[in-house]
């Protein structure tokens, strides 16, 4: 295994001609990380489904292998798949077209904000940190009720 890490975190299709060999080499192993490279290699499979029922056909193969192994990582990754096999399955049901990436980006911005505004002590001035990093920002109103250090802000 000596200076072979990379060669599992890389795709087979981008190994270099000497790391071919070695790759190779790896696969004839019967170790726990070969054989949970391979399961994870080929989960890529499910994307290349063309439906919804091949590929829940496809999973529900994959996650009987996943569950049979002794590699416990793998198999509560095959659990936590499980648990959100309708997600997987709505993005086909989608056109395979619908990422969650916008909203993912959304998430992130909105939890930068709120890290930024860790001094703020009321729900109101979170809430305005959060609407002052978005792209149009409100106009803040001020009352008289309100604390003096939201007035400022």
């Amino acid at each position: 295994m000596k200076n072979s890490r990379w060669l599992l975190l890389q795709w087979r299709e981008h190994l270099s001609a000497l790391q071919g060999p070695r790759w190779q080499e790896l696969l004839q192993l019967n170790l726990d990380i070969i054989r949970s490279y391979l399961l994870k290699e080929e989960f890529r499979q499910f994307f290349d489904s063309r439906s919804p029922t091949q590929a829940n056909q496809f999973f529900k193969r994959w996650r009987r292998r996943a569950y049979r192994t002794t590699i416990q990582p793998l198999a509560k990754f095959a659990r936590m798949l499980t648990h959100h096999r309708h997600l997987l399955l709505s993005w086909y049901r989608t056109g395979r077209c619908h990422s969650s990436g916008a909203v993912e980006g959304l998430h992130l911005k909105a939890k930068l904000a709120l890290r930024r505004a860790f001094g703020c002590h009321t729900y109101h001035a979170c809430q305005l940190a959060l609407y002052l990093t978005s792209a149009i920002p409100p106009m803040p109103t001020t009352s008289a009720d309100e604390p003096h250090s939201l007035r400022n802000a």
